[in-house]
């Protein structure tokens, strides 16, 4: 939580806000899992193409390729961008994510006071460091 408006501006100062949004990324089978067995060929999926890239699908039609990114590292997005363009692998596979970028229990094992990093619930790299493999 953080204070909203600063220690001195009047009768909200002491008002606090607490980011609920977790930032969660989904798990391959997210979808089916909560669709009647008779609607799994309509929910969306998380795809993999022949370079290793997962893509949110419908039936076979890619809507977004899904990438993996470190909030405690601006310039990962860019990168992966950039690898995906050129026609090289993803440098972090969607699988290899850390449990607690997909998994809220493992997540609560793994904070330990302090802020989370915003878009992915990651401690701050001032706190533990980077949760993503090198």
């Amino acid at each position: 939580m953080f204070d909203l408006f600063g220690p001195e501006s009047g009768p909200l100062s002491d008002m606090k806000v607490l980011d609920a949004d977790s930032h969660l990324y989904e798990t391959r089978a997210l979808w089916a899992e909560h669709a009647p067995a008779s609607e799994h060929d309509r929910c969306l999926r998380i795809v993999d193409d022949e370079r290793g890239y997962s893509w949110l699908t419908v039936g076979d039609t890619r809507i977004e390729v899904l990438g993996v990114h470190d909030a405690n590292d601006v310039a990962q997005p860019g990168r992966f961008r950039t690898r995906l363009a050129k026609g090289l692998p993803p440098g972090i596979p969607y699988d290899a994510m850390p449990a607690n970028f997909w998994d809220p229990t493992a997540r609560g094992r793994g904070r330990r006071g302090g802020a989370w990093a915003p878009a992915s619930g990651c401690p701050r790299a001032a706190e533990q460091g980077s949760p993503l493999p090198t």
